[in-house]
């Protein structure tokens, strides 16, 4: 893709796509095909993006939806061309708890704001707090007479 389309993409990959297919309608005792292509995403990512807000936000992105995402940061480390590895491992060691990169090792600004869910559309919701999105309808009809807005409309489980 151009790289003028790079910051639609990140922002389409991270507030609709990773959330609604990574979020907590998700069972984890079966990881989804998702979740099994993480490592992919991210080496995808770091290979064709050249912005290091791009890096920080997508694995800020999923951090927030999986805990365990140091496993594909390193399988990133272990099988990515060489320019993914070194990208992979400073971030690895920027968000690593105990282990701080040196001022000198670190090159890259990370600093991105955090993903907010997405709520429920739904006009007559039955959670007053408006829970999480966890689906997307894309019916016209069902949006007209549901939700105050065109589709896509999205939905707690609850509605």
């Amino acid at each position: 893709f151009p790289a003028s389309l790079h910051d639609s993409i990140m922002t389409l990959l991270c507030t609709k796509l990773l959330p609604l297919t990574l979020g907590p309608m998700h069972p984890a005792a079966s990881p989804s095909h998702t979740e099994l292509s993480l490592p992919a995403i991210i080496m995808y990512v770091c290979l064709y993006s050249h912005k290091r807000a791009h890096y920080t936000q997508l694995i800020e992105c999923m951090m927030s939806l999986k805990t365990d995402l140091w496993k594909d940061l390193l399988t990133v480390i272990a099988y990515a061309p060489l320019p993914v590895r070194a990208v992979c491992a400073r971030l690895l060691f920027h968000y690593w708890p105990h282990l701080q990169p040196t001022s000198a090792e670190e090159i890259y600004t990370f600093s991105y704001s955090g993903w907010t869910p997405i709520q429920c559309q739904h006009k007559d919701c039955p959670n007053k707090d408006h829970s999480p999105a966890q689906q997307v309808v894309f019916s016209c009809s069902f949006s007209a007479t549901a939700a105050e807005q065109g589709p896509p409309v999205y939905m707690c489980g609850l509605c």
